[in-house]
């Protein structure tokens, strides 16, 4: 019973963010249009299924840590 029901989230397989990436920096006490732009330098993926799941993050006030769900890549790096 539960297979019949598609679940949303996940259910497709998407691209893992790699250092270099351009993405913003989804910050929910702030509006979209204030969302910092910022640059991956590094990538730590989980090690049981190697999905990236956090990333270092450098932008012009600083470098943080942030989950790859709080990022929003706007362009790739071509490999």
């Amino acid at each position: 019973m539960p297979s019949l029901q598609k679940r949303m989230k996940w259910s497709e397989f998407r691209r893992n963010v790699d250092a270099g990436d351009l993405v913003l920096v989804v910050d929910d006490s702030t509006p979209r249009c204030s969302w910092p732009l910022g640059r991956i330098l590094e990538t730590y993926p989980n090690k049981d299924d190697g999905l990236v799941r956090v990333a270092k993050v450098n932008t012009k006030s600083g470098t943080f840590l942030r989950p790859v769900t709080k990022l929003c890549v706007l362009e790739c790096v071509q490999k």
